[in-house]
């Protein structure tokens, strides 16, 4: 039987399913949406979202989307839920939980990578760059990035959460408008909400 990359498979699975949303979000980026500073001021609501669940708080109730993952990624993945929240422009947010099969054990920096050089090599994706920095989520240990791209057009800043634990990987990623001192608080504000 073929040996498979543990870090290559976690990696491509949170980037792709966070790359999908990312370029849904683009290429269907609806004008007259709030601005970021209302977004900021609402009134915030926190969810639990996938299972095992991941609690975050956010300016409004997230969405379940469908993002097929390709075969050979999902004969190993047990269960997988996407979550998504677009009031856009400028603000797009995705929470994503997995279970991979008993026999599959992810690796947490492996999948930070991963993820990482899977969106940057993504179609459109262009001045790709981040920092990373551990973390822990309800005593759980997870890696946190900071970057920023451009895609279509679009310059934006993120936050990535990944946190890994046995077979479980919770991702939350924030993607708002380059510059923009309520994306920044947004970003913030979420990820310092989450709760395992």
């Amino acid at each position: 039987m073929k040996q498979l990359n543990w870090k290559w498979l976690l990696g491509f699975t949170l980037s792709f399913v966070a790359f999908s949303l990312i370029s849904q979000y683009l290429s269907g980026n609806l004008p007259g949406g709030k601005s970021l500073e209302k977004v900021y001021g609402q009134k915030w609501e926190r969810s639990a979202y996938g299972d095992p669940s991941i609690e975050v708080e956010t300016p409004g109730k997230l969405s379940r989307v469908n993002v097929p993952l390709p075969a050979q990624v999902q004969q190993y993945v047990d269960r997988m839920a996407s979550y998504q929240y677009d009031e856009g422009p400028g603000l797009m947010i995705s929470v994503t939980t997995i279970v991979y099969k008993p026999d599959i054990t992810p690796n947490l920096q492996g999948a930070a990578t991963g993820s990482a050089n899977e969106m940057k090599n993504g179609k459109g994706m262009k001045d790709f760059t981040y920092t990373e920095e551990a973390t822990t989520v309800s005593n759980r240990e997870g890696i946190v990035q900071h970057g920023s791209f451009q895609s279509n057009g679009e310059k934006m800043d993120f936050t990535n959460l990944i946190v890994v634990s046995g077979q479980n990987a919770w991702q939350v990623l924030v993607a708002t408008e380059t510059g923009n001192a309520y994306g920044a608080r947004i970003r913030d504000k979420m990820i310092r909400s989450i709760n395992l």
